[in-house]
């Protein structure tokens, strides 16, 4: 009797240990999860920068050369330049056509940015 208890002791223990290291590897992977979140969070506001300035797209415009731009911007650029200011190449057209995709975008991560901030405000007034 005594061993049969020993073996279901050692059983529930082996259970145990795999059911710890299961729930340290399911903690590792959510960690992993959270920080590829926050990278492509990252990557996605640097991504919704106009080339030339590094902000935020307030009227994001698409210039002939296919780059998108902040209207006001990339306009100052062309008043004295026929290149593109991404790749220095003469630009076949200065029409801009607006940019309603990355407009949105833009507006999503405003909205993101607002909500992390009063989320911050709120927490340190804790």
């Amino acid at each position: 009797a005594r061993e049969a208890a020993a073996g279901a002791i050692r059983q529930l223990t082996d259970k145990l240990h795999a059911s710890e290291a299961e729930r340290a590897k399911d903690a590792a992977l959510r960690e992993r999860a959270a920080q590829l979140e926050r990278d492509v969070a990252e990557d996605a506001e640097y991504n919704l920068a106009c080339p030339p300035t590094l902000e935020l797209f307030v009227e994001p415009v698409v210039a002939a050369d296919g780059w998108t731009y902040e209207r006001a911007a990339i306009e100052g650029w062309l008043a004295t330049h026929d290149t593109s200011p991404t790749t220095n190449l003469q630009l076949p057209s200065k029409a801009l056509v607006e940019n309603r995709v990355v407009w949105q975008l833009a507006q999503r991560q405003r909205q993101r940015d607002a909500a992390a901030a009063a989320g911050a405000v709120a927490v340190d007034a804790a």
